[in-house]
């Protein structure tokens, strides 16, 4: 079932089971004049037409960005569950923000899928949202938490019902075949097609009277407070508006913002089970408040016969591991020995921003009057793209929001410093890779469908081999801050590892902050000079 697609369908080679069962494609054209707007918008996914759509029933006039399709980058790659429970753990959110900031944080993300529940009812979205249980299960063998039975799992139970999760309970066991130990059940969250429902959010905008646009990168804003806000895309078009709305999973930034977050790449297998078999529901465990890579997952309906499993986790910082296969065989592995019957479809990853003190930053962008950013999702995504875009569009239209201070970019937790000075350390070691050699000896190493790193001399070359054999090359370092791309096997990029900014396999951006592209190197010199060599 796995496909090829082209870049402006998604940001990575292998399809997801989202934009293969997507609805008919909405007739959406590139922005081709300049346009005046109240807001603009970048970045089709959940969080900017969420903002788009609060706006325009505003009675606001938006134009969506965006330089693929709707949900191009990772609205499409996610699971699709929807959960205010925190996969940090919320003693780690109570750490940082103390109880409060916690109540504030849960509050959040449970309004934001009574949101979308109200959404899809309101617009009728026919996108497959469902209320079911959640787990919460502990990544230490049974009886082994912290040296006697259960003691993370009652903690953490203790924490949701002090922030106001009451529903929240203890149960025996989680509903698949391994007894992994007591875990905590949280009734009534939610699951949906991530991009059936985005499909919705647009309709409805255009039929707001505001508008959306494909195949329209943004390449440039204007960053002079003393001006009014306008975007101009790649084509050459201008976009003036009131206010601007960074929705890009990372913001068109130098740094500011992205230096408080981790770029982290997490993977995900889906298979078929029998249909009915097994309990709907979602489930995680609470590995990241480890630090070890975490398994999540969810249900969905494939056939008259069959349910789709699909399960996620092994996430890693982007450009800082290469062995992508055995990250997929560890989760089929895990999912194999809780649901044995299950047949593997699937394969895809995702990218996903993790703030260093575990919330997202949402609001007003640092120095800017009138440039708004949803970034930092932490693994949470959808909900944080609901919430997000209704904490800027109250910002935008003046209507008080509970979470501004919490979401509040401009924050500074002293607790989050050292983990701010290990990820800068950590990165900062990845320049040494300007010391190492090649990946391969010779260009004709380079396997057809694959890329490699080339150095000749003090230069590094990107170059990747399609099927037929040709080959394609382009500089090797990062236009954002110069750090070197390696190559990613699994979804045929070029993954930056100082700030995660991805490139397609012939050099074109697809994830920030990098808005360039990779510059093009003449195939037929390099050549030349490997052969001089």
């Amino acid at each position: 079932m796995e496909t090829q697609r082209t870049a402006e369908e998604t940001s990575g080679a292998r399809s997801t089971h989202w934009i293969d069962s997507a609805p008919h494609r909405l007739p959406l054209s590139p922005l081709n004049s300049d346009i005046t707007v109240d807001t603009c918008v970048i970045g089709a996914g959940i969080a900017g037409l969420s903002t788009a759509y609060f706006l325009s029933k505003q009675g606001q006039k938006v134009a969506v960005l965006d330089d693929g399709y709707i949900c191009s980058g990772e609205t499409g790659r996610t699971t699709g569950y929807l959960t205010w429970v925190i996969d940090d753990g919320l003693t780690n959110i109570i750490n940082f923000f103390g109880n409060e900031g916690a109540v504030l944080h849960v509050n959040s993300h449970r309004t934001a899928v009574d949101i979308v529940e109200r959404i899809v009812r309101e617009e009728n979205i026919n996108c497959e949202f469902k209320r079911v249980p959640g787990y919460w299960v502990s990544r230490k063998p049974k009886g082994e938490q912290s040296g006697h039975p259960d003691k993370e799992i009652s903690e953490e139970l203790e924490a949701m019902h002090n922030v106001g999760m009451t529903e929240a309970f203890l149960v025996d066991r989680p509903p698949y075949h391994v007894d992994d130990g007591k875990c905590i059940q949280i009734p009534n969250q939610g699951q949906f097609h991530s991009v059936a429902y985005c499909y919705g959010l647009a309709q409805s905008i255009i039929n707001n009277g505001s508008n959306v646009y494909i195949n329209s990168k943004a390449s440039d804003y204007n960053k002079d407070n003393k001006k009014k806000p306008w975007v101009k895309t790649e084509a050459g078009y201008t976009v003036n508006c009131d206010k601007i709305v960074m929705a890009t999973n990372v913001p068109l930034q130098f740094l500011t913002t992205i230096a408080k977050m981790e770029p982290h790449r997490t993977y995900v297998v889906a298979g078929e089970v029998p249909k009915g078999k097994y309990e709907w529901c979602i489930f995680q465990d609470d590995s990241m408040r480890h630090n070890k890579p975490y398994k999540y997952g969810r249900f969905t309906s494939l056939s008259e016969t069959s349910d789709l499993l699909l399960v996620g986790g092994e996430d890693h910082k982007v450009g800082f591991e290469t062995n992508f296969d055995e990250r997929y065989e560890a989760l089929e592995k895990w999912t194999s020995e809780r649901y044995p019957d299950i047949k593997f479809t699937y394969r895809w990853s995702g990218q996903v921003e993790e703030p260093a003190d575990h919330v997202a930053f949402i609001g007003l962008d640092p120095g800017f009057r009138d440039v708004y950013i949803i970034t930092g999702d932490s693994g949470l995504g959808l909900t944080h793209g609901t919430l997000g875009a209704k904490l800027v569009s109250d910002l935008i239209l003046g209507i008080p929001n509970p979470w501004r201070d919490l979401y509040d970019p401009n924050r500074f937790k002293l607790k989050s410093a050292p983990e701010l000075i290990k990820h800068l350390c950590e990165i900062n070691l990845k320049y040494k890779d300007y010391f190492k050699g090649s990946d391969v000896p010779d260009i004709e190493d380079i396997i057809p469908g694959e890329g490699a790193i080339i150095c000749k001399g003090i230069h590094h070359y990107a170059v990747y081999k399609d099927e037929s054999g040709k080959c394609h090359a382009t500089s090797a370092v990062c236009p954002h801050l110069k750090g070197l791309v390696r190559w990613n096997t699994s979804e045929k990029s070029w993954d930056c590892p100082v700030h995660g900014s991805r490139f397609d396999k012939l050099g074109k951006p697809i994830n920030g902050p990098a808005k360039t592209n990779l510059s093009e190197v003449n195939i037929e010199e390099l050549v030349k000079k490997q052969k001089k060599a």
